[in-house]
């Protein structure tokens, strides 16, 4: 296995190297390497067995990303939740994917006493005090392995889920394997020109993006950093220290950090490379550029751009997307649904040629190796426009999509129409559920500090830019949009306090 033989060599090669750091501590190549094992094996033990799932409801930490090590260790299949969506979401998911083993963190107590109320898990492990019938993680990890045999693993066989929602709130769960979670890291280390030994920290919550930077730091032996506290003095006071050269956050992160680097100018001169999870508008990428002195790198999921050249099912990514920039060997076209293509600029979905290594799985059951010959075309599943410049700019996924009166409408885009508009800050495309199958479209907008913006100005100028099925019902200025502890949007929270103004 890539993963845990990579942890193996560097546990050999500089096993006083430190690999994991967060608020509380570090763990050394050596540490990591021992501790996966006996974590697994424990949680073999408590009865986790291969192709079964654990949920994983833990902050960013280094008790999070080897949690996550150690259950595909034990061939097992990680969920990880960011609790903050709260019980009901996380239902949903436990409901989906029938988890026989939850690993929590003790803070979150409460959340979990009611998940058990509906819901019976095999066992129940506490990364701090335990309650009455729960394990220890301390425990855990004095398993003893001598002489121990851990389950074969394969590197396509599934080890995680990544869940997210819809725009219109429906559960969407992406499977993948040690596989995928490998080349994606590869990929994004390509992507982003990160060096051996980079210091990377992640802001994410939670998902895919959480593994994705663990598996970075082992592919290149540097040093991953978690910090639990996501406000910008502590999150550079935790750059400095660690002299972190890559900085990985959710794009509209980068509107607060931004904020309070105007304010308090720091030298960060140690940070090399800048990446921004998802769409990100020309106002934010110009004030990363004047505040940083660094290109801000938006980057997209793995099903959006490269899922049918890298791997076979939905996962997260690293690939640059705005502007996008194809690899080696790879072409690409902006088309419409039939393939043929789109010289102007108007919105379609961008496809992608070229040789390489593809896994045949965007339609159902189709699961063939093959090589993608030059004149084959494959969908990547990502609307797209191309500029006069001719780069590329991704929108959004064709999967966030709702059917208005038979048409097609894509949050997203009205999302990068609005963020185009002076004075506007950050804007997403809302929908607003009145009845099963029937939507209102709602542009939520956060204009920038002291802006007094015009909402019919603003409509008139969508509906000239927008085709009729895509116009908003209706545009709504918020003075802050809710937040994960990533800094993302919390969209639950937005789409109810949307819903609760539009149907007054």
């Amino acid at each position: 296995m890539e993963i845990f033989k990579t942890i193996y060599d560097h546990a050999q090669v500089k096993p006083d190297s430190v690999a994991f750091v967060d608020d509380a501590g570090e763990l050394t190549w050596e540490q990591l390497n021992t501790v996966i094992d006996r974590l697994a094996l424990g949680l073999v033990h408590a009865g986790m067995r291969r192709g079964q799932s654990a949920v994983l409801l833990a902050g960013r930490s280094i008790a999070n990303a080897v949690s996550m090590l150690a259950v595909m260790r034990g061939g097992g299949t990680v969920a990880p939740i960011p609790p903050s969506i709260g019980a009901e979401s996380i239902s949903r998911i436990i409901e989906a994917t029938q988890p026989s083993l939850l690993v929590y963190e003790h803070s979150q107590v409460e959340l979990v006493r009611e998940l058990c109320l509906d819901y019976e898990f095999r066992s129940i492990i506490c990364l701090g005090e335990p309650s009455e019938g729960e394990l220890s993680w301390e425990e855990l990890s004095r398993t003893s392995i001598t002489g121990a045999r851990f389950p074969v693993l394969h590197e396509d066989a599934v080890s995680y889920y990544n869940a997210d929602f819809s725009p219109s709130g429906n559960l969407r769960l992406a499977l993948g394997s040690m596989d995928n979670l490998w080349r994606a890291a590869g990929g994004s280390v390509r992507g982003l020109k990160l060096k051996d030994e980079s210091c990377h920290l992640s802001l994410y919550a939670s998902g895919f993006n959480v593994h994705e930077s663990v598996v970075r730091a082992i592919r290149l032996g540097g040093k991953a950093v978690f910090s639990r506290k996501i406000h910008p003095r502590d999150v550079i006071k935790s750059i400095l220290e660690n002299k972190v050269d890559c900085l990985s956050a959710p794009s509209c992160y980068y509107n607060v950090f931004c904020d309070w680097l105007k304010d308090n100018m720091v030298d960060l001169e140690c940070l090399q490379c800048l990446e921004g999870r998802g769409h990100a508008s020309s106002g934010l990428l110009h004030r990363v550029k004047e505040l940083i002195g660094h290109e801000l790198i938006p980057t997209c999921s793995f099903a959006e751009t490269f899922g049918p050249a890298f791997g076979r099912v939905p996962s997260g990514f690293g690939a640059p997307s705005s502007p996008f920039q194809c690899f080696p060997g790879l072409q690409d076209k902006i088309a419409l649904a039939d393939g043929k293509e789109i010289m102007d600029d108007r919105v379609g979905e961008l496809w992608l040629s070229g040789s390489s290594i593809a896994r045949e799985t965007i339609e159902p059951g189709l699961e063939s190796v093959k090589n993608i010959d030059a004149e084959e075309w494959f969908h990547t599943g990502i609307m797209a426009r191309r500029h006069d410049s001719g780069e590329i700019q991704l929108l959004g996924s064709r999967y966030n999509v709702v059917l208005r009166n038979g048409h097609k409408v894509y949050p997203g885009v009205l999302a990068e129409v609005l963020e185009g508009y002076p004075g506007v800050r950050e804007a997403v495309g809302v929908l607003v559920q009145h009845r099963i199958g029937e939507f209102s479209l709602v542009g939520a907008i956060l204009p920038e500090p002291g802006e007094e913006l015009d909402a019919t100005a603003i409509m008139c100028q969508v509906m000239m830019t927008l085709d009729p099925p895509s116009h908003p019902d209706d545009v709504m200025f918020f003075e802050n949009f809710p937040r994960l502890p990533d800094g993302s949007i919390d969209m639950h929270r937005l789409r109810y306090l949307t819903n609760k103004r539009f149907c007054k």
